[in-house]
This record gives C-alpha cells, sequence and structure tokens, in this order.
C-alpha cells in the first residue's frame, strides 16, 4: 500500500466514523427539549423503595401526641 492508498483509505474511514457518531453538544447549548429528554433517560425508579433516609424518633423530644395520651386513659 502505497502513501496515496493509505491517505484515502485513512479519509475513507474518518468519514464513515463522522457519519455514525454523534457530535458532543454540551448541555447548556440543548435546547430545552433535547435536555428534558436527556433528563427523562437518566432519571430511574426507586420502585418500592423510598429514597427518605429514616431514623428512630427520640423518646427525650417532645412529642405533643404522646403527651396527651394520659387523657385517653382517663376516658376508659
Amino acid at each position: 500500500m502505497n502513501l496515496k492508498e493509505a491517505f484515502r483509505y485513512q479519509n475513507k474511514l474518518q468519514r464513515l466514523m463522522e457519519e455514525h457518531m454523534e457530535k458532543f453538544i454540551p448541555y447548556e447549548k440543548l435546547s430545552k427539549k433535547e435536555q428534558k429528554k436527556r433528563d427523562q433517560a437518566r432519571r430511574m425508579t426507586w420502585g418500592t423503595m423510598s429514597p427518605v433516609t429514616r431514623r428512630a424518633e427520640s423518646r427525650k423530644r417532645y412529642d405533643r401526641k404522646r403527651e396527651q395520651g394520659w387523657k385517653k386513659e382517663e376516658q376508659v
């Protein structure tokens, strides 16, 4: 393969790659519609699991509902 053929082959490969590759466009420069499409594709569902961190309530903390428990005892 001589230099001329190698150059043609390289140009042909480059054109094929450009046809099949998507050009990179920064997120900020995308239209709002395209930004929404990308955002939606990246979002996932948590399913049945809740992403909220939970912890046991401190018994020392004031809780109005718990403090009024004596009213229920008197009604019985």
